[in-house]
This record gives C-alpha cells, sequence and structure tokens, in this order.
C-alpha cells in the first residue's frame, strides 16, 4: 500500500510541475497580464517547477524500493501523473480533449489491470496437509535432473550468460549440500502461528568453503570475497522452522542509492525464478532452524562492495559484517575476462609475485616485484579507487572500462591518484622510484592517508597496476618494452639530435627514446570493437600524454598493434609508435650564427626490441615481440606501417617543430640539407659497419674501457671520420654529463676492422653517478662518414653498471607459524665506499616490509642484517631485498622458501 501511495503521489508532482512550467511560460491564464506582479508569480512558478520535480523523483525513488515490482511502481506514477494532469488541465487552462482523455485512461486502465493479474500469488495450502514443498526448488549444485525450463531472459529478451556453477572445477562436497534426491522441505504453518514471527538470528558467510571455491582464499580480511558468476553459499539460523508461508529474501546492494532499475540493488526471493538483474537464490538445503541458501551473482555483475541484508516478512535482519566484495571471474566463462588456460590463471591472477624488466636491449634483467594483492588492505586501496573513479555502476560490470580507469588513478596527476611520479633526479619529500621493492607498501600508505605517495616511475606505476588489477580479478602482466618510443605527435618517427662530437643535445628533442618502458597488458573481450580484438591489451599508468584531457592510456588491442589498426580504442596510435617509430639521426652544425641540420641515418628496426614480462609458472623472461609486432622486414611488417600511416595526418619531411619554442632559433628549409630524402631516401651500401663492445664489465669506481669497431666486409679501400661520445644517461635518455669523446680517421683495406679504445677515468664520472638519484648507464654514441659516398653510419650502445650480489641465508623448507632466522649478507666488493646504505627486505606471508639504515660501507666491509620470520601462509613463498646507496641505485635479490604445515 505504500509503493502504492508513493507512485501515486510521484505522478500528481510531476503533474503540478508541468502545470507550473505552463504558467511560467505565459500560459493563458497571464497573457496579456503587466506590471511587476505577474513577473513575480513566474518567477514563483519556476521555483515551485524546480521543488516539484526534486520531490517527485525523490517520491518515486521510494516507491521502486518499496514496491515488489518496478513496472507496477512505473505504471502508477503514468497513471496517477496522466489523471492529476487532466484535472489541472481542465482546471487551470480549460484543456478539454476529450477523446484523449478516454485513450489515456483506457491504456492506464489496462496497464494496471495487467500488472494485477499478473501478480504471482500463493497457491493456497490444503487442509488435510501439515506440511508440503512450496517451491519446486534448483537440484543441488552437482546434482540433480538437468534443468528442462526455458531459458531466463534478461529485460531486452536476449539470453542471460550462464552461472559459473562448475567454474571454479573444485565441486562443493556433499556435507555442504543435500544429495540430488532430496528436495528440501519446509513445515506448513500452524493454526495458532503466523508467518510474520519468523526471524534471521545469525548468517554464517561459510567463508572458509566459499573461498576456496571462488580462489579468494588468499585475501586477508574478515568478510567474504567472491567472484561473480559463480555460486556461493550461505547459512541462516532461524527463530524456527521455515514454512512454505513466510516470506524470505536477500537484498543485495551497492553505491549510495541502490536501485532496482539500476541493477544496484537485488532482491532475491527463492520463490522467484531469476532476477531480472541475472541473479538468482535457491535454498540448498533446509533443517530445523538451518537454511542453507546458493546465491549466484550475474556473470557481468557491477563489480565491487555489496552490503547484505536478509528479510523476513517485516523483519530485517542485517549481519553484524555484511560486506560481501564482489570481484571479475575469470574462472567462468561467461565473463568477459574468462581466461581458460589454468596455468595462466595462477600466474596472472594468483601469483603475487614476480619480475619486471629493466636495463637496456641487450642487457636485460629482472627486477622482483611484491606485487602482493592479497596483503592486508589492499582490497579496500583497490575498491577506494573504484569508488574514486565515479564511474556508473553499469560501467563497473566492464573491465575495458575499469582497466582504463585505474590507468588514469594509478598515477597522481589527475583526482589525487595514487602515485606521483618523478623523474628529476630530487626525491627528498618522499622515496625514490629506486627503493620500492613492491605495491604493498605503496597502496597502503595511499589508503590510509587518501593522499598520493611520491615517487613513482614507469615500473612503480606498472607493479603498482599489476596489482590492482589482479586483485579485481582481471588478468594482468607487466611488460617491458625496450628502446622505447615516446613520440609525442604520433607521426611514427622519433628525431635524435647530435653535435660535431656525436653527443646527444638533450634540449633540442621534445620526444624521447628510453631503454625500456614498462607498461601493462590486460585479458578480455572487446565487446565494443569488431570480431577478432580479444586478448591482451595494453594499459599504461605512466602519465606520459593526455588522452580524452586525462593522463590514462588504453586498454589497446595487441592484435590491433601488431597489424597497424591504429584507429581502434584506446590510444592506438600512441602504442604502435612506442613499439614501431623509425630512428632519424640529424647533425646540428652552426654556419652565419643559424643551426644547420644535416641527416645523418634513419634506423627503422630498432625502436621496440626485446618486449619482455615474466614466463607462465617459471621464473624466467618470456619474450613477446611477436605478439606486438611482425618481424622486422617481414611484407606482414610493410603491410601494418602502411597500414597504421594511413590513418595518421602526414608528417613534414624536416625535423618536427615541436622543438622550436625551446631552441634559440626555429628551423627553415634552407638549413635541411638532404631534406627530401628523409622518409625515402636509398643510399648505397659501402659494407662498412659499426660495432661498441665493452672490454670487461663495468663496476662503479674503475675504469669505463669501451671498443668502437670499424669494420669493412667487402673488398675495396674506404676512409672512415669516426666521432664517438660517451654520456652519464638515466633510463629515459635524459643526459646527465658528457664524459669524453673522440674524433679518428680509419683506413680500410678489403675486409677489414679497426678497434678504436674509449677510457673514461673513474674521476671522470663518480662524482656524478653519487650525486644522481636515478640509476645511471654508460651510454655510447658512434658515427661514421665514409669518404666520397653519400653513406652515414650511426651507432649507438647502453652499457649498465655492475655489482657485488647481496647473499641471503635461511633455511629451504619452514613450519606454518613457526619461527625462522633470515640473514643479508652484503660485502662491499667494490673500491669505493657506498654512502647512505639502506637495505629494503619483504616477505610475502611471511614478514612485512623491514627497513634497515646502514650508513656508509668502505671497500671490504661486511654488513649482515637478520629478521625474525613468522610464516602465516603455506607454499612457496619468496622474500625479497634491495640495498641502494649514493653510488649503487639498486642491487635486487630474492630467494624462495617452502612453508609447510
Amino acid at each position: 500500500m505504500r509503493a502504492a501511495v508513493a507512485a501515486a503521489a510521484a505522478g500528481l508532482l510531476g503533474a503540478a510541475a508541468a502545470a507550473a512550467a505552463k504558467l511560467a511560460l505565459g500560459a493563458r491564464p497571464l497573457r496579456g497580464a503587466g506590471g511587476w506582479l505577474p513577473v513575480l508569480f513566474r518567477v514563483g512558478c519556476i521555483g515551485l517547477v524546480c521543488a516539484c520535480n526534486a520531490v517527485m523523483w525523490t517520491v518515486f525513488a521510494k516507491a521502486l524500493r518499496l514496491s515488489s515490482s518496478s513496472a507496477t511502481a512505473s505504471v502508477t506514477t503514468t497513471a496517477s501523473n496522466f489523471i492529476s494532469s487532466a484535472i489541472l488541465g481542465k482546471l487551470l487552462f480549460g484543456e478539454t480533449w476529450t477523446p484523449v482523455w478516454w485513450v489515456g485512461l483506457a491504456m492506464t486502465l489496462c496497464g494496471l489491470v495487467l500488472l494485477h493479474t499478473a501478480a504471482p500469488r500463493p497457491a493456497p495450502l490444503p487442509a488435510e496437509k501439515k506440511e508440503t514443498n512450496f517451491l519446486s526448488l534448483t537440484p543441488p549444485l552437482g546434482s540433480g535432473p538437468a534443468d528442462t525450463s526455458e531459458p531466463d531472459t534478461d529485460k531486452k529478451g536476449s539470453r542471460l550468460p550462464p552461472a559459473c556453477s562448475e567454474a571454479s572445477g573444485r565441486g562443493y562436497s556433499g556435507a555442504q549440500q543435500p544429495p540430488a534426491s532430496q528436495t528440501p522441505r519446509v513445515t506448513a504453518p500452524a493454526s495458532t502461528m503466523t508467518a510474520s514471527d519468523l526471524k534471521v538470528t545469525k548468517v554464517d558467510f561459510l567463508k572458509s568453503q566459499n573461498s576456496v571455491q571462488h580462489h579468494t582464499d588468499a585475501y586477508e580480511t574478515t568478510s567474504l570475497v567472491v567472484r561473480r558468476g559463480q555460486p556461493f553459499l550461505l547459512q541462516l539460523t532461524l527463530s524456527r522452522e521455515l514454512r512454505s508461508t513466510d516470506k524470505l529474501a536477500l537484498h543485495f546492494s551497492i553505491g549510495e542509492r541502490p536501485m532496482k532499475p539500476l541493477g544496484t540493488l537485488m532482491s532475491l526471493n527463492p520463490r522467484s525464478t531469476r532476477d531480472l538483474s541475472g541473479w538468482h537464490i535457491t535454498i540448498a538445503k533446509s533443517s530445523g532452524t538451518e537454511c542453507l541458501l546458493s546465491v549466484t551473482s550475474a556473470a557481468d555483475a557491477p563489480v565491487g562492495k555489496y552490503g547484505l541484508s536478509v528479510k523476513t516478512g517485516s523483519n530485517t535482519h542485517k549481519p553484524e559484517n555484511n560486506t560481501v566484495y564482489l570481484l571479475f571471474n575469470p574462472w567462468c566463462e561467461a565473463d568477459i575476462v574468462f581466461l581458460s588456460n589454468e596455468a595462466e590463471r595462477n600466474e596472472y591472477v594468483l601469483n603475487d609475485t614476480g619480475y619486471i624488466y629493466v636495463g637496456s636491449a641487450y642487457d636485460i634483467h629482472g627486477r622482483p616485484w611484491n606485487f602482493g594483492q592479497f596483503e592486508e588492505s589492499i582490497l579496500d586501496a583497490c575498491m577506494y579507487l573504484l569508488d574514486k573513479s565515479k564511474l556508473k555502476m553499469s560501467s563497473r560490470r566492464d573491465p575495458v572500462i575499469v582497466s582504463r580507469a585505474m590507468s588514469a588513478l594509478v598515477n597522481a596527476n589527475d583526482e589525487n591518484g595514487v602515485l606521483l611520479g618523478n623523474w628529476s633526479g630530487k626525491y627528498e619529500n618522499g622515496t625514490s622510484p629506486m627503493a620500492w621493492i613492491g605495491s604493498v607498501a605503496i597502496l597502503q600508505q595511499y589508503y590510509k592517508t587518501k593522499k598520493p605517495v611520491g615517487f613513482g616511475q614507469c615500473w612503480v606505476f606498472s607493479g603498482v597496476l599489476t596489482t590492482v588489477m589482479r586483485c579485481l580479478g582481471i588478468p594482468a602482466r607487466s611488460v617491458s618494452n625496450f628502446n622505447s618510443a615516446h613520440d609525442t605527435d604520433e607521426n611514427l618517427r622519433v628525431d635524435v639530435y647530435l653535435n660535431e662530437k656525436g653527443e646527444k643535445l638533450k634540449w633540442m628533442s621534445v620526444d624521447s627514446i628510453w631503454n625500456f618502458h614498462v607498461w601493462n597488458d590486460v585479458w578480455m573481450k572487446r565487446r565494443d570493437l569488431p570480431s577478432g580484438f580479444d586478448g591482451w591489451q595494453a594499459i599504461d599508468s605512466t602519465p606520459q600524454e593526455q588522452s580524452q584531457g586525462i593522463f590514462q592510456c588504453g586498454p589497446c588491442p595487441l592484435k590491433a598493434i601488431r597489424d597497424g589498426d591504429v584507429y581502434l580504442p584506446y590510444d592506438s596510435k600512441f602504442v604502435y609508435a612506442e613499439v614501431n617509430a623509425d630512428k632519424v639521426y640529424w647533425r646540428v652544425t652552426e654556419e652565419n650564427g643559424r643551426n644547420k641540420y644535416i641527416k645523418l641515418n634513419v634506423e627503422s628496426q630498432s625502436i621496440g626490441a626485446n618486449i619482455s614480462t615474466k614466463a607462465v609458472g617459471q621464473n624466467r623472461r618470456e619474450d613477446i615481440t611477436r605478439q606486438y609486432k611482425f618481424p622486422e622486414g617481414s611484407s606482414e611488417e610493410r603491410a601494418s606501417m602502411q597500414r597504421a600511416i594511413s590513418f595518421l595526418q602526414p608528417s613534414g619531411l624536416v625535423p618536427r617543430a615541436g622543438f622550436g619554442a625551446i631552441r634559440p632559433m626555429s628551423v627553415s628549409l634552407d638549413d635541411v640539407d638532404g631534406r627530401a630524402m628523409v622518409q625515402n631516401e636509398v643510399v648505397p651500401k659501402s659494407g662498412v659497419e659499426l660495432a661498441i663492445t665493452n672490454e670487461k664489465p663495468l663496476y662503479p669506481g674503475e675504469p669505463i674501457e669501451v671498443v668502437i669497431t670499424v669494420k669493412s666486409t667487402a673488398a675495396g679501400s674506404w676512409t672512415v671520420a669516426l666521432a664517438g661520445s660517451c654520456q652519464l644517461q638515466s633510463y629515459t635518455g635524459k643526459v646527465d654529463v658528457n664524459l669524453g669523446y673522440i674524433k679518428e680517421t680509419v683506413k680500410l683495406e678489403g675486409k677489414s676492422e679497426v678497434r678504436v679504445p674509449l677510457k673514461i677515468a673513474p674521476d671522470a664520472y663518480m662524482k656524478a653517478l653519487a650525486a644522481a638519484e636515478d640509476e645511471e648507464h654508460v651510454h655510447v654514441t658512434a658515427i661514421a662518414e665514409i669518404e666520397g659516398t653519400p653513406e652515414k653510419l650511426t651507432k649507438e650502445a647502453a652499457l649498465s653498471f655492475e655489482y657485488p650480489p647481496i647473499q641471503v641465508q635461511m633455511p629451504e623448507t619452514a613450519k606454518l607459524n613457526k619461527d625462522f632466522t633470515c640473514a643479508f649478507i652484503f660485502k662491499n666488493k667494490l673500491n669505493v665506499p657506498l654512502d647512505n646504505c639502506k637495505l629494503m627486505v619483504e616477505g610475502l606471508g611471511i614478514f612485512k616490509m623491514a627497513t634497515f639504515e646502514e650508513g656508509d660501507v668502505q671497500p671490504g666491509r661486511i654488513i649482515k642484517s637478520e629478521v625474525i620470520c613468522t610464516p602465516t601462509r603455506a607454499g612457496e613463498k619468496k622474500i625479497v631485498a634491495k640495498l641502494t646507496s649514493n653510488q649503487v641505485k639498486g642491487i635486487s635479490v630474492e630467494k624462495a622458501i617452502t612453508i609447510t604445515h
């Protein structure tokens, strides 16, 4: 009754708002009126319109909540609105459209009659029976006869996605459910009892059972965590035995204002068929005062935190901890993040440790990283990010939208997200990006303070985004692209400017080439795209360029990147350039007070090398370059490039004008030598090649010894003008200091080679190395011009420093909840002191992150730190450690241990 009154009131308020609007706009009663009083009256009518509309929607929302059917509330409101509008129209405006009245009234009455006759009524109990089955229940999970009823349909008439009752591959045991032959029964009410006295005294979420079935048992939370589209069990304890006339319903709600039409309020009744939202509930077993319910959420339900309450008649029971976390489900075929391979699900969803690959294209090493998606507060932090994204609840159904939103929120450039990016080398008010060993401390600090955490660079952003995606149930992996292009204007070209010594001119380039860049791949279907673009999608939370006004990137199908379909969303052009751009070398000289630009060389195969991720189930690197691009120089690669270029604006044939605002003078066409051949230059090859190698490993404090080799592979005599430079650079290509250069003329006869050494003394770089906050590498550039030919050669190499290792001493196995000692030992084998040494250690499921301030460590000194470990989770666990100092920005190590019961 209350629902009908509220619906009728909403209709009346809507009619009043419409009448007030007519008066405000000058309806017949006010026409011709003058003076200030009619104007004041119209202003009042406008206010009345706003007030009536606001109250109307509030009352209508209440009607929807109170009504057992949204259709009933809607038709009742429509009927009330029609009748009220007709009466007000007659009284205020003299409207007498009799035929319209009759048509509208007839339609309204028909709607009400149809709803009344369609409403379900409980069947009367036979007088002679004491008990009966009140409902034909769905058979218990994993047993009983097949359902022969018609398939459920959603409100548009399409078939609902099937529930993933067998998705986990781990069925409920017979002890948890009745046998197939046993149908739950409830007792008919005695004549002296009423149905209203039924109450719920306890709700058992059966967390230990459900979490195993849903692969969520590792989450450190007291609340139930389940995956969508898959059944879970709830045990109700009632005040008495359940009867056939009892009203029992479970209410699941999400969001600030849950409503049934929006799919954010589910009222699940065992008597009814599947809810329009795709959720449904069955009674698995009823015995005495215990009632076991099986609940299945929709396979496309919004992910997030749901609240649960149980209603019995007029009584509502809200459990003390009524939160249920609902996640994406890669084990459910109906979920669009479904991943069929169990080993891949274990790696990309359940593995809480891994590697992020760094270094250079031909000196790759894995950096251990603790993702820690199951650790304390991490799930709540991810839910906080979901709420902070302000996504509509309907958008939370779609991992495409969710992953894009998370790529924006993991960086702090918009909406005060998780991490502050910092490439300045100054980290006084935060933590150096080099110091982090995992995502846990970052997300825990962010959730606790609700403020951005300082600081991150690309591998930190990727590590945190991997954690967030895996925590929410979206399969994810960290991906490292070596020789990664940052092409700001998406013309598939990156310009490198060199002076006559071969040194990079860092102030000229807007574009850049990073030694490596780390982003993420996430697995999902793309129902928003043409067929064929399901699977891995690239996303990137490192704030490089804005997309739709926000620092976000992706998801972009890997197939679109490989095939050159750069028109597909999202940000395909930018990602395509990161792995496919051409590198164009320019020499900049000064003539008559103006810069002259001479094109030296075009490299079309160096960008996007050795794209890497952790292998499934193994502690090794997997090369996934072929998932991103066809083999360099192949016909497929050329076709992909042409297809990509066809979707891009044509670029000019001179160095981009984007840097004109930051260089002393602009470039004119007359300043460019060979400008007409930038894209399609064909130069006869002499057979001369360049190579750069280091004679021995690079250790801080020792001389840098590099060799530039000029080699002839064909007969003939060649005179080569060689210039070589050595610079200390960050991984982003930022030049910190020029270390030295050479210029020589080399003569080659026939098939021969000449080795030209380039040696840098420790004093030339150690001060700069100690002052730099980032991990530095030695960057060597060589330019060779062959006399008598237009041929010019360029070669670059990034050489990494090597460091003494950290030793980890601990047993190979340990017992659950039994203490053991883990020792970390480091000996400074370098010939320079290491200042301000800091050791960070963490063992997920063993001990929380700890930091040891070791001070200055002189050459030859040994430091030892110990941690008392108490394992809280069984299985193979890893302990990760990292040592940093002024001179050494990151020595990492990990060691595995098996925890048994």
